[in-house]
């Protein structure tokens, strides 16, 4: 970025077309609401030291997923840290300037510009929660809304708290059996 852009951003008087379709001046905020949870979350766990958690954002899950490619399988980790929790969320979308945002466009080529235009753009948006159900229902969700199966979960800091799925244990044995 440039001086001059980022003086533009920081006065908010810039005015582009995004990526995902949102045209106009660009406020001088962060993006904001709902990813903190309670300080008694944000603590220090004996294994792993200092540790920040926020709730699933599938927008940005899904752009990741489109940005790598074809992906075998999920490990999802940490859900011994969701199962402490009296309630669950998760963001599937985000509010910006009056439009509902469920996608993010990956650049059609390495492009720093569209990155840097993504970004400006999230700074502005703000996360919609839904109350999800269990950490069932979220592995359900997962494996349903992104189409990959999870694989591996992780329910504590060692080895025997990771656990394969079906799915993996059948595919492993799959894989095994053409060797």
């Amino acid at each position: 970025m440039t001086p001059e852009r980022a003086r533009q951003w920081s006065e908010g008087d810039t005015e582009e077309r995004f990526p995902i379709g949102v045209r106009g001046k660009l406020p001088r905020s962060r993006i904001g609401g709902g990813m903190a949870f309670a300080s008694a979350m944000n603590r220090h766990h004996p294994w792993q030291g200092g540790f920040r958690v926020g709730w699933l954002d599938f927008v940005m899950l899904r752009y990741a997923c489109e940005v790598v490619g074809s992906l075998d399988m999920l490990a999802v980790t940490c859900l011994d840290r969701l199962a402490e929790l009296p309630s669950l969320q998760i963001c599937r979308r985000y509010h910006c300037n009056n439009t509902l945002i469920e996608r993010i466009v990956p650049a059609p080529a390495l492009s720093l510009e569209y990155q840097e235009g993504i970004t400006h753009t999230l700074r502005q948006c703000r996360l919609l929660l839904e109350p999800i159900a269990d950490v069932d229902a979220l592995l359900a969700l997962l494996e349903h809304d992104l189409a990959i199966p999870v694989g591996i979960t992780s329910w504590g800091a060692t080895s025997d708290d990771k656990r394969l799925t079906a799915t993996a244990s059948s595919t492993w044995m799959e894989q095994r059996h053409h060797l």
